[in-house]
Parts: structure tokens; sequence; C-alpha cells
């Protein structure tokens, strides 16, 4: 779809991603992207997205096609379900929704398969999505299926009301329980990572304890008080036992294929009944494949 825009007086000077913003739905990345891919022009000529315009400039924009989410039918494993909720068990490699509206598949393309009706709310990407799991993170996610249950689930996870307990593999042998309390914010050196001690940064609890003793690794458990973006692997760096697997914050040497991450239990008080309920899954086959690798005997239960 192809629009024409003619710069008027009272726009002259301003930059041509921050207009088109402001006579369009589109932001302001999704913008500048599209003037990367030279589907924006100005007097038929590509420009940057610092371009200040200039009266009677003519702007054609090339859209793209919206993106829409098709279901696509594949499986996904559900713990738990009913009129108003969903529990999954994600597996590892599976992104919760679309991103960059590319995507053919996600959480979200496999549960609209089985709801079709999920709430939108906010973001028309995230239908139904209260919380999230990292893409190479497996395990226990709690989806909305109407308006009433994602209003009171965000508000839990917002209350910090909701149990959440992890199982992570990391380097180097943890002897002892501890709780780490730093902050968590975007660090400034490297914005695809996370950090403790910057600024600005937002409160962060995690709860860890060794469970088994894997020769230079530790399986453990984690329980997050709060939700910060990648806080197990961050929290759990700062301290010198970083993820088994993970190459953004621990050894790029890996490991694993994956970071071995885990939901494992997650307990939630109903959304319209307010009953309480947990949930509980099996570690996936990975964890289980490291552990033998270590030589190590486990009990069945872990």
């Amino acid at each position: 779809m192809k629009n024409n825009y003619i710069v008027k007086n009272q726009d002259v000077g301003m930059r041509v991603d921050a207009y088109l913003s402001e006579v369009s739905d589109q932001t302001r990345s999704q913008i500048k992207k599209d003037i990367i891919e030279e589907r924006i022009q100005v007097n038929g000529k590509n420009i940057k997205p610092s371009y200040k315009l200039e009266a009677e400039d003519s702007i054609s924009w090339e859209q793209r096609t919206p993106y829409e989410i098709v279901p696509n039918g594949l499986p996904l494993e559900i713990v738990y379900s009913d009129k108003d909720l969903f529990v999954i068990n994600k597996p590892a490699g599976l992104v919760v929704h679309p991103g960059a509206g590319e995507e053919k598949d996600s959480a979200v393309h496999r549960l609209l398969s089985l709801d079709k009706n999920l709430p939108i709310n906010d973001d028309p990407l995230r239908p139904g999505i209260v919380h999230r799991l990292d893409k190479d993170t497996s395990g226990l996610m709690v989806v909305a299926r109407n308006e009433d249950s994602y209003v009171a689930l965000v508000e839990q996870f917002k209350k910090h009301e909701v149990y959440k307990e992890y199982c992570a593999i990391v380097h180097n042998t943890v002897k002892n329980k501890g709780v780490l309390t730093k902050a968590i914010g975007r660090n400034p050196n490297n914005r695809i990572q996370m950090a403790v001690d910057v600024f600005p940064s937002k409160e962060a609890i995690t709860h860890y304890e060794p469970l088994l003793d894997l020769n230079g690794f530790t399986l453990i458990k984690v329980i997050i008080e709060t939700g910060r973006t990648h806080q197990i692997r961050v929290h759990m760096n700062s301290i010198g036992y970083p993820v088994v697997g993970d190459t953004l914050y621990g050894p790029k040497n890996a490991k694993a294929k994956r970071q071995l991450l885990h939901s494992k239990k997650i307990e939630i008080s109903h959304p319209i009944t307010n009953k309480k309920l947990l949930f509980e899954t099996n570690l996936p086959e990975d964890f289980f494949a490291f552990i033998k690798s270590r030589g190590v005997t486990y009990a069945s239960n872990i």
C-alpha cells in the first residue's frame, strides 16, 4: 500500500521519522526500518531518518502489508485449561510471541489454534500473554483466555503474588543457598544485555539453593519474587555462577545447545474463582543428559 504526503509549512524542520509517526499509526522504530529498507523516499530520493523536512517536500511511503498472526496448528503441551486460562509447558527454542512481525511460529501462533479469541489488550502480537519466558528457557507459563482473566493475572504478577520456581544448571560449585537483591537494568555498554549495579534499574529478588553437585557444575533451585528481564541469568552470573549454555552472559564455549533454565513450578490464584492453583512439570531431557554426562547418579524426583 502506497501513501503520499506533502509537507505543510507548520511541519517544516521536523525529522521525517517523527512526522510520519504523527500522521500514521506506526512507531518511529518501524518507520526507521522502512527508511533503511528504502520504502520511504522524499522527492523521489532515499533519505535518512534524521532528514529535516522542507516546505512542499513530497513523501512517498510503500507500507508493508500489516502483519497478521495466522494460527499454525502446531502442537503445544497444555498442562491445564479451563474457560479462563491455559497453563502451558513451553519447549526451549520457541519464542513466546512474534517480535518484528515476521515469525511464522511462536507460542501465540500455537495458542491461537486452540482458542482464536485470546484477549488482545494493548498489543495485538501478544494475545493472552501475561508474562514471558526467554526463547531458550523452557517450562510453565500462564495464559489468559478472556479480558477479566487477563486483568486479574497481570495484577498478580505486578504485585509479585505469583510463586515462580525454576531449576537451572550453572557453572562452578554452589555450596550454600542465598538471596540476591541487586537491582537490574539495561547494560549501558551492551544494549542486548541486562546488568546489576547500573542506572536506571529495578528491584530484583532471587533465591537460590543447590540441589545436586555435578563435579564443577551445580543443579540449583531458584525462586524469583520479581520478574525482571533475564533476572536469573544476570543474578547468577553476577556472583560467578552463569547458567550453562548461556553465551550472552556466560562462557562462549557453551556446554549445552541452549541455556539450561526451566520454569518448573508456578502457583497462582485463579483469576475468577481466586482458588489457589499449583502446577509442576518434569525437567526436560537435556537436563538429564547433562547430569548423566557428569557421571552423577541422581534421584528420580528432581
